[in-house]
């Protein structure tokens, strides 16, 4: 029987570039779909329902990340039931994706599949670090955010 250790993720998420926002566990989704309309600083569904976000209980403080360009926001309030307005304008054009996390945090390893990758940090225990020349691999710290960086399509927070 194999047991589950930090090097032995069971999560995975492709993170977003932040000086604001934590890097939300997967676990914690509460809601996903795609844009429905483009409004400056807002997430507007439609075709979900017209109480989709309150039957999801969304609240501000949530984590919102655009899955199409991984941009991040977090709500500020809840206009209505499909409604989110939100800490920047991370949305752009209709059928961009979305997922929506509660804000809890559970620092993560970082992957990183690009040599010579520089990235900064938040660490699990608050401190910035920027990491330069990184070679492929995991970087041997949990973080809280990636705060600068190139994040190709290679970077995957891990649980």
């Amino acid at each position: 029987m194999s047991t589950i250790t930090s090097t032995q993720p069971s999560r995975a998420l492709r993170p977003g570039i932040s000086n604001a926002h934590d890097i939300p566990f997967p676990g914690n989704i509460k809601a996903s779909g795609t844009a429905g309309v483009v409004l400056a600083n807002n997430l507007v569904v439609t075709g979900l329902g017209a109480t989709f976000f309150t039957d999801r209980n969304i609240q501000p403080g949530d984590i919102v990340y655009n899955t199409t360009n991984s941009l991040v926001a977090t709500v500020v309030r809840v206009v209505n039931g499909t409604t989110l307005e939100l800490s920047g304008n991370i949305f752009v054009s209709i059928g961009q994706g979305f997922s929506i996390y509660s804000p809890d945090v559970v620092p993560c390893l970082i992957y990183n599949g690009t040599a010579n990758n520089t990235l900064t940090v938040i660490t699990a225990g608050g401190d910035a670090q920027t990491f330069s020349n990184i070679p492929v691999g995991i970087l041997p710290v949990r973080v809280r955010r990636i705060t600068a960086g190139t994040l190709p399509g290679t970077i995957i927070a891990l649980w």
